[in-house]
């Protein structure tokens, strides 16, 4: 994606309006039945970990949407659906089948998961649609969550997906 594209959706997602009086209608975990993942790839590693943490949500009968978004051209190296920037045009749109049919969904729990974010990403926590959506703990995203969890990012995903599930398993 170009400069430009990625300046337009930086200004879009900082200046978008995030509704301050929302209603947050998390369902205790037991009851939540859809689930939407959303990660940037880095590598095989953080694959893994995500993989296991999907079969964990699976054999808890929940079912999972997953959306990679890998940051350059290439072919995507993910065993799941993927997003890249050759999706996208000059300008910042996104044309990609796999992106509208994952934001076509609405999700119990919405979750990011990564430690940073970027333009792309933010816009696409932003479009979601979900009764709670999750990320990781800063001040920059404190408008695109509902719940934020703090870990050190130094103790990588799956202590990061270990605690979710931690606070997911408290809603009551």
């Amino acid at each position: 994606m170009s400069f430009i594209g990625r300046k337009i959706l930086h200004w879009k997602t900082k200046w978008s309006p995030k509704n301050t009086q929302r209603v947050i209608n998390a369902l205790p975990y037991h009851q939540a039945a859809t689930f939407g993942l959303l990660y940037g790839y880095e590598n095989s590693a953080k694959e893994e970990a995500i993989q296991e943490w999907i079969q964990e949500l699976k054999s808890d009968k929940k079912e999972v949407q997953i959306l990679c978004v890998q940051s350059d051209t290439q072919p995507p190296q993910s065993d799941f659906p993927t997003l890249t920037m050759a999706d996208m045009n000059v300008i910042g749109k996104i044309q990609a089948e796999v992106l509208d049919q994952f934001l076509e969904r609405s999700y119990d729990y919405f979750i990011h998961l990564d430690f940073e974010g970027n333009e792309v990403i933010n816009m696409i926590v932003r479009k979601a649609t979900a009764q709670c959506k999750i990320g990781f703990h800063s001040k920059l995203n404190q408008k695109h969550y509902d719940l934020m969890i703090g870990v050190n990012k130094h103790t990588g995903i799956a202590n990061f997906t270990e605690q979710i599930m931690s606070n997911l398993k408290r809603i009551k």
